[in-house]
């Protein structure tokens, strides 16, 4: 996949819902991002939602937020990269435990 003139190959992290999160590398730096891919015809009526992810994302600036590196926007798609960070998805884990002390929730 080449985007905005960044090659980069795409591994996916996640099975296929209306978004997904792909592992994706720089071919020049091998630096790995996270590849949101948003299925805009899945999201219909929540648009508000994506913006919004979006600006949050892009106002903020803070160590333990993932920072926005950069968004394409195409007629039936929208891709979010993002920092990637190792340890799986925050949500399966936060599910799977329903307890955290303060030390692990940092």
């Amino acid at each position: 996949m080449q985007c905005a003139k960044r090659d980069v190959e795409v591994n996916d992290l996640a099975p296929p819902f209306p978004t997904q999160v792909r592992k994706c590398f720089s071919k020049k730096s091998k630096t790995e991002f996270a590849l949101k891919v948003i299925d805009k015809s899945k999201c219909q009526g929540k648009e508000h939602m994506i913006e919004s992810e979006v600006s949050i994302l892009d106002a903020v600036s803070h160590p333990h937020i993932i920072e926005l590196v950069e968004v394409f926007d195409f007629e039936g798609e929208k891709y979010l990269v993002t920092e990637y960070v190792r340890g799986g998805d925050l949500f399966d884990a936060i599910a799977a435990d329903t307890k955290y002390s303060e030390t692990v929730s940092r």
